[in-house]
């Protein structure tokens, strides 16, 4: 009888625990999907291109050569788009993203692929800060 207690109640913490740890991972994930949701909708609204898609958004730890470590991870292709120049308008976009997305130095990598006939160039912005 005692030891049926002991398992009990050692089955009880552990449940409580495991709720914790996915409860505190789904309101993370709720948090990071609302930012992504947030910078799809500011690209389409003030970038002027054909066409913008999410291609990826991956959340979990990644290790890349070229951008390192990161935890969340988005990629946005933006189609034929209208600008002079490209740090012109990666600084533009960057502005804009500060300006509209509320977490934006939460998270931890967002790439964006600027693509068109003659080119493929990549933004990179880590924790809020714009890299090309």
């Amino acid at each position: 009888m005692k030891k049926q207690i002991i398992y009990i109640s050692i089955a009880m913490v552990i449940g409580a625990f495991l709720v914790g740890v996915f409860s505190a991972f789904y309101d993370s994930y709720t948090a990071d999907e609302i930012t992504v949701n947030q910078i799809e909708a500011s690209l389409n609204t003030h970038c002027h291109c054909e066409s913008i898609s999410k291609d990826m958004y991956s959340k979990g730890v990644q290790y890349s050569k070229a951008k390192g470590f990161s935890v969340e991870h988005v990629s946005f292709s933006l189609i034929n788009c209208k600008y002079e120049s490209l740090q012109k308008e990666a600084n533009r976009i960057h502005q804009l993203l500060v300006n509209d997305v509320e977490a934006l130095e939460n998270f931890n990598l967002i790439s964006l692929d600027i693509i068109s006939e003659d080119r493929h160039e990549t933004v990179t912005i880590k924790n809020g800060q714009l890299e090309i």
